[in-house]
């Protein structure tokens, strides 16, 4: 009833300041043509910044505009439509990502918002699922392959650059308030609240996002046949919050994220009671950006990052016999040297000393310390790069080199290549890229013995772009993980382990297609990946080329259409094929392979941007219009039964913006 009463209050409000709000103009979001978007710069590349046509890699960029227009609920809904890309469920209800077929929940996918990182440093796990806000995203930029040379562990597979709202941008204030139920009777409400202000070299803005979703509304059963519904044991309720100030080179800002759910299906058996999961991060990020001479600028930085990653902590957890709670910080401080050595050269260079380091909490069992029952565990490493552009002409090349010096491991030096080239309506790119993933804390105190997974990439990009609203593109790839760090459980000691095993090898396909004109703009996606080489862990038992939990093929569309001035009609469609996961075990307690799909999931959105004035926007969607069961799946062979989707559901979205 109290949140009922808040929604209402929240909507009367919105619509009372939509009529006495003074009228002023607004951007037309579809007045971009495709060639205004092939020629917006991105950094996550290349730090100074290049077009998507100029960069010498597989980029995908992802404008606040499509965001808005496609009713994104979660960052999830946006990733998964990137060629490539798919979601995977892990322990304890925690959704991530697979990129190509591999899964990259552990470390093996960089994703970062303003350049902040979000992996978590016990594990380098990444929760997903209800957690990163896309109303105060400005912008998404995302490397599809390896990292470049100024990204360290964790960018082997992809890179995920979010970058939020800036205060020129929202120049105000900026609501949105989101509520929607489920067929299942989940309810799903969030609010959000975006300030922003320049005023001549000084900027400020605050963000804030809170919120409940529910990660499934439908039963959950076991590999040992145990059933629970999920409906009222699965809700999730984010806090987010980022404060950033720039006042001319210097700019700080200050992230707090509490990430907690719930969940009750544990590891492989349903516990006995719900029990709560939290992943709590502050971050504070300060640089200095001064100029060097004429062609260059240097600036240092510092971050500290303070985490409580998989927190479960209550009465409950202990019942359960689920208690974790350790603490982990990162104290890292930079030099980033960037500028012109030459004409028509970019040069971005710089060096990285990190220390992180994890400490059991004060209420945590002795018999849960680490290992030989130390409280505290620690590692530093230090890093240097430097990557060369070459920007005259329509030949971009870029070449790199990383060296990486870990104080357990040993160090690693990672090379990279690549290139861009235009010629009429013809682009070409290609690209050999080391990157590395060093084991993390967790990782190093259960194996002292671990080495760093090192991942080599090659690629190639072809596009075509016909007239001015219509581009095609082709990518080849093959990625190859040697000496992957992998989970496992060793039945004879009862220990969870950690161990180097073999190689993941991943080929493919992915084809993207973008058309945009007047009154509208559609992207068609098509991927492909095989499993070239496996270890048993991922692969699926008598299924040649299959990565346990992922498709083979997956088909994704997106696009817009306007009805009317002002109103737009959004659909998105994921049709992927069969894919495999465990569900439950035979007479001989071994693990049985069940193959799900194919799948289609649907979404429509329907908003318009001038409700009652030019203040309000609103709109509503339908997720999951054809009721689609696919599950999520463990993609390795550690007991988790698949976990069905959320159902149905209708959604709510209204958003109001005063700019002064």
């Amino acid at each position: 009833m109290k949140t009922n009463r808040m929604l209402i209050c929240t909507i009367v409000l919105l619509f009372t300041a939509a009529w006495i709000a003074p009228a002023q103009d607004t951007r037309d979001l579809m007045s971009m043509d495709l060639e205004d978007i092939l020629n917006l710069q991105m950094t996550v590349f290349s730090v100074q910044g290049l077009t998507q046509r100029e960069t010498p890699g597989v980029v995908t960029l992802i404008s606040e505009e499509e965001i808005a227009r496609s009713g994104a609920r979660d960052l999830i809904d946006i990733l998964r439509l990137v060629p490539g890309f798919d979601i995977g469920v892990d322990i304890q209800s925690a959704m991530s990502l697979g990129i190509r077929g591999i899964w990259a929940q552990e470390g093996k996918v960089l994703l970062m918002v303003d350049n902040m990182e979000m992996n978590e440093i016990l594990y380098s796990c990444l929760a997903l699922g209800g957690h990163i806000p896309v109303d105060m995203i400005r912008q998404i930029e995302i490397i599809r392959g390896p990292g470049t040379s100024f990204y360290g562990s964790n960018a082997e597979l992809a890179v995920v650059n979010i970058l939020t709202k800036n205060a020129s941008a929202l120049n105000g204030i900026e609501t949105v308030l989101r509520g929607g139920r489920s067929v299942e009777g989940a309810n799903h409400y969030s609010l959000s609240a975006n300030f922003g202000k320049k005023r001549k070299d000084l900027r400020t803005k605050i963000l804030m996002h809170f919120g409940q979703s529910v990660r499934s509304d439908r039963d959950y059963t076991d590999i040992y046949g145990t059933t629970v519904n999920m409906l009222d044991h699965a809700d999730i309720r984010p806090v987010f919050c980022l404060a950033g100030i720039e006042y001319r080179g210097l700019k700080s800002d200050v992230l707090f994220d509490r990430y907690l759910y719930g969940q009750q299906d544990g590891l492989d058996v349903i516990l006995d009671n719900p029990v709560n999961v939290s992943f709590n991060t502050l971050t504070v990020h300060t640089r200095y950006e001064s100029p060097l001479g004429s062609r260059f600028t240097l600036t240092p930085g510092f971050m500290y990052l303070r985490q409580e990653p998989w927190k479960s902590a209550d009465q409950t957890a202990l019942e359960n016999d689920f208690f974790y709670h350790e603490i982990a910080e990162r104290f890292r401080g930079s030099l980033v040297l960037k500028g012109s050595p030459a004409v028509n050269f970019q040069l971005v260079a710089g060096a990285d000393f990190i220390r992180d380091r994890a400490r059991v909490s004060g209420d945590t069992p002795e018999d849960q310390f680490f290992s030989d029952g130390r409280s505290h565990i620690g590692n530093s490493r230090f890093c240097t790069y430097a990557q060369v552009f070459y920007t005259k002409g329509r030949t971009i090349p870029s070449v790199g080199i990383r060296y990486d010096r870990h104080n357990v491991c040993g160090d690693d030096i990672l090379p990279w290549v690549g290139i861009s080239q235009s010629a009429g309506p013809w682009t070409f790119k290609g690209l050999f890229g080391q990157t590395f993933r060093a084991p993390a804390l967790e990782n190093l105190d259960i194996n002292p013995e671990l080495e760093p997974e090192k991942t080599t990439t090659a690629e190639i990009e072809i596009g075509y772009q016909l007239k001015n609203n219509w581009i095609c593109l082709l990518d080849i790839f093959n990625t190859m993980v040697r000496g992957p760090i992998v989970y496992y459980y060793d039945p004879e000691s009862e220990e969870e382990l950690y161990g180097n095993f073999g190689n993941l090898e991943s080929s493919g396909i992915e084809i993207e297609s973008r058309l945009r004109w007047k009154a509208g703009s559609l992207n068609l996606g098509y991927s492909y990946c095989r499993s070239d080489e496996t270890i048993e862990s991922y692969s699926v038992n008598g299924q040649n080329g299959l990565f346990l939990g992922f498709p083979a093929h997956k088909f994704a569309l997106n696009g817009c259409v306007t009805l009317k001035p002002h109103l737009y009609l959004a659909p998105s469609a994921i049709l992927t094929t069969k894919k495999f996961g465990y569900a439950t075990l035979n007479l001989d307690d071994e693990y049985v392979t069940q193959s799900y799909g194919p799948a289609l999931l649907v979404n429509v959105y329907l908003s318009h941007d001038r409700l009652f004035g030019r203040f309000l926007e609103g709109g509503i969607g339908i997720y999951n219009l054809t009721n689609d069961k696919n599950p999520a799946i463990q993609p390795y062979d550690s007991g988790h039964a698949p976990m069905s989707v959320l159902s149905r559901e209708i959604l709510v979205h209204l958003k109001y913006h005063w700019k002064w």
